[in-house]
């Protein structure tokens, strides 16, 4: 579940910290940091890992782990047109998935012009995108087109979906591996995890990135790349 964890540092500390060494810490080490995880991928020789679990099996006589990888299930949502949109749409396709709610006043915002930016950066013939609502009930097609019109996004091959709570909730948490919740008490009644997933031509999850980080992104980037290889 999405949590957002805040660190006060007390003035004091700086304070003891020599000149030299606290420029280091607030300008270069964040660079090299950032630098560092930039590079990690420079090529698609080693295979990206696959996610979720592979549970125990058990039979009369033995207790052994399943080897199936975990598969997306199947579904079907409807998209931002009023159009039926199916699982089989993706068959053969790398996509990434995110969950948003168009009257978010936190997160989304930034997960969405992020997820513009991943599609600026990728083939819009092999690679789809799906945004997908935790909020149904406001999020009628029309509202997802105009939330579509209001961001300028280039929603090619972009799929934004709605449907039922009762659908929608158990595909994001067990389809799709993340957290999420209606909840009053959170900025705009609802908790939902800030991770873009990545899933290759075959429905397994190959990767989750921080949606609101830009370099994350820029490494999924990297890795969709990977993954259109390793589909041929």
């Amino acid at each position: 579940m999405l949590k957002t964890i805040k660190r006060v540092f007390p003035y004091s500390r700086f304070a003891r910290i020599p000149h030299n060494a606290f420029v280091f810490l607030l300008f270069i080490f964040p660079l090299i940091a950032v630098t560092s995880l930039a590079c990690r991928k420079k090529s698609c020789d080693t295979p990206l890992p696959y996610y979720g679990a592979r549970g125990p099996v058990f039979t009369k006589d033995s207790v052994h782990i399943d080897s199936v990888l975990h598969t997306v299930p199947e579904f079907v949502l409807t998209d931002q047109y009023g159009n039926d949109f199916a699982s089989g749409q993706l068959d053969g396709k790398v996509y990434v998935v995110d969950f948003i709610f168009t009257s978010c006043p936190s997160i989304c915002p930034l997960m969405t012009r992020q997820m513009n930016r991943l599609r600026s950066m990728t083939d819009t013939s092999n690679v789809f995108l799906l945004s997908i609502t935790v909020d149904p009930k406001r999020d009628t097609p029309e509202a997802l087109r105009d939330y579509i019109a209001q961001n300028s996004l280039n929603a090619v091959n972009w799929y934004f979906l709605t449907g039922k709570t009762k659908e929608i909730y158990p595909l994001g948490w067990y389809g799709f591996k993340l957290s999420m919740a209606i909840n009053k008490s959170s900025p705009g009644g609802f908790i939902h995890s800030e991770k873009f997933v990545l899933v290759d031509a075959n429905g397994h999850i190959r990767g989750f990135y921080d949606g609101t980080n830009s370099v994350e992104v820029q490494e999924l980037a990297l890795d969709i790349t990977c993954l259109l290889k390793e589909k041929t």
